[in-house]
């Protein structure tokens, strides 16, 4: 099979976008993405909970009585308080699965950089084709920071505003169950 220098230049252009792609990928949501969703997800938890800690705890209110009658052990609210606050803020699991992914990521840029680095040495030696290198990272780069121009304004503008699902459904959830658990405790 005989390979052309035009067809050795797109393939070698190819394997460069993808790389220059999947680098400009992973940095763009380690560096950006993932902090923004972290604050965003934070700043709707905070909101949910400061709004609605008021009326989660009405019934202690209303039977205010029973607080000092006994019923609630305090003692053992008090050590799920202590453990609550001594516990690391960062899940071990979550901490050591995101340390795998990122892993997996450089293992695969240093692959493909492998690839690359490869497969120009195969044209340009074996086949003596004329890679024209500096034109197609060029191209890449111009192309690269155009797109990369046009992700953040998407993610900023558009991806950060959009609402999938009401941000107090979690929020709602875990108040539900501490109301679940004092009326529980107050009406046991």
């Amino acid at each position: 099979m005989i390979i052309t220098e035009l067809q050795s230049n797109r393939v070698i252009n190819l394997l460069l976008h993808s790389l220059i792609l999947f680098t400009f990928l992973y940095i763009f949501f380690t560096k950006f993405i993932a902090k923004k969703i972290t604050e965003s997800a934070n700043d709707a938890m905070d909101d949910i909970i400061a709004s609605q800690i008021a009326s989660s705890l009405t019934n202690l209110e209303k039977n205010e009585e029973k607080l000092y009658s006994g019923s609630i052990k305090w003692e053992a609210l008090e050590n799920v308080a202590i453990a609550l606050r001594d516990t690391p803020s960062v899940d071990l699991e979550v901490e050591q699965n995101n340390k795998k992914v990122k892993m997996l990521a450089m293992g695969i840029m240093v692959g493909m950089t492998v690839i690359v680095i490869g497969m120009y040495f195969l044209f340009t030696s074996y086949f003596n084709h004329d890679i024209h290198l500096k034109e197609i990272l060029t191209e890449n780069f111009i192309i690269f920071g155009l797109v990369g121009m046009l992700e953040a304004y998407f993610f900023l503008k558009v991806a950060f505003k959009y609402v999938p699902i009401t941000p107090e459904f979690p929020a709602l959830k875990i108040l539900d169950r501490i109301k679940y658990r004092l009326n529980q405790q107050l009406l046991g």
